[in-house]
């Protein structure tokens, strides 16, 4: 039971909040621009990138990643975003959505700052594909964004709680399902896989992916319903 809970407990960091948390500065820090109120760690972005490319063709080929800002389960909007390195700075343009991605050679010496203010910022990763929506998308966006979350999570869990999510199966764990949020309120969701349709539970503005489901294809779509308003 104890081993169970400890699953779960990693399960529900990844993908319910699968964050990257800013690090935040020393009371004796100088602040020195308006643009430095939180640092996000460009080494963890990176390393997202890197699974993302790894991965993109056996999941979801033409898909693209993006980051995305978030306080709580709220998404960051209207903020900014700036690289540093030492007296250079280049901005980082975020979207209405609080979407942003990385400029190309950014990672090494550079440091990248939110002018969010100094409350708990996280990062997570959306992977969309081609044609791809909030509400109609393809089961290996899902598939790939929980592995691609997953580097952004673990520089925070131990050699244990790796191991015991990697000895369930990972993003391929049969033993529960991942849940991922929409920004509206939803009403049903299934996945379609080429006649064969499978109702997936969902609760306010979460549904339930069934990832580990080997019988479903990374083609079969993930199609929500919104609630009436």
């Amino acid at each position: 039971m104890r081993h169970m809970r400890l699953h779960l407990a990693i399960a529900a960091l990844l993908v319910a909040a699968p964050g990257l948390a800013a690090a935040q500065g020393t009371s004796d820090e100088v602040v020195v621009s308006a643009h430095r109120q939180g640092r996000i760690d460009v080494k963890r972005l990176a390393a997202a990138e890197s699974a993302f490319e790894a991965l993109r063709e056996q999941y979801a080929p033409g898909s693209r990643l993006e980051f995305l800002l978030k306080r709580g389960e709220e998404r960051l909007r209207g903020y900014h975003l700036t690289l540093f390195d030492g007296d250079r700075s280049v901005p980082v343009p975020v979207s209405a959505d609080g979407l942003f991605t990385l400029p190309e050679h950014s990672s090494g010496a550079w440091e990248l700052w939110h002018d969010a203010g100094r409350g708990k910022v996280v990062v997570r990763a959306r992977v969309r594909s081609p044609g791809a929506t909030d509400m109609d998308a393809p089961l290996g966006d899902f598939r790939l964004m929980c592995r691609v979350n997953y580097e952004l999570l673990k520089p925070d869990l131990n050699v244990f709680m790796r191991a015991g999510f990697a000895s369930i199966g990972g993003c391929n764990s049969r033993s529960f399902g991942f849940n991922f949020q929409v920004p509206q309120t939803l009403a049903a969701a299934v996945v379609d896989a080429g006649g064969r349709t499978v109702p997936l539970s969902v609760h306010g503005r979460s549904f339930r992916a069934p990832l580990g489901d080997k019988r479903l294809p990374n083609s079969a779509r993930v199609r929500l319903t919104p609630a009436e308003a």
